[in-house]
């Protein structure tokens, strides 16, 4: 999320403008609520139990998981901030607030690409030497880094 985040501040102009945002498996909502928490809350590598207590250790509070800073899909709008690659999975509890996040930033007219992956779980990017999706996912983010940085 700190990225979407910088992205926000960027755009209100509390940080210098950015030019791209590359979200990979973003969390953009500490609240935690959607269905794909509870659809992979075991048998995978990042469950919605261990989101907890990452946002337990990130966002203690319960009144900070709705705050925008920490939670950049519940920001007033998301209009102006710097185009978007958001790239979702299938099988992991960040796939709901990830696809939501893009379809926000689209339907507030923000130029973004997003690429959901179905059948591949979160951090299969570090598996890339073994799983060619990965390897293409690895490859297609790339090409949108430079496309968005050129």
């Amino acid at each position: 999320n700190l990225a979407a985040v910088a992205a926000l501040m960027a755009r209100d102009g509390d940080l210098p403008a950015l030019r791209f945002q590359l979200l990979l498996y973003p969390v953009t909502d500490m609240v935690q609520a959607q269905g794909s928490y509870t659809r992979f809350a075991t048998g995978l590598p990042l469950t919605g139990p261990a989101m907890g207590w990452f946002r337990a250790h990130y966002t203690p509070e319960p009144e900070a998981w709705v705050d925008w800073r920490a939670s950049p899909l519940r920001a007033a709008s998301l209009r102006g901030v710097a185009p978007a690659f958001v790239l979702t999975v299938g099988h992991d509890p960040l796939c709901d607030e990830g696809r939501d996040y893009a379809a926000r930033l689209e339907l507030e007219g923000v130029q973004v690409v997003h690429l959901h992956a179905s059948d591949l779980l979160h951090g299969c990017l570090t598996m890339a030497a073994v799983v060619r999706p990965a390897m293409d996912l690895i490859e297609m983010a790339g090409a949108a880094l430079r496309r968005g940085l050129a």
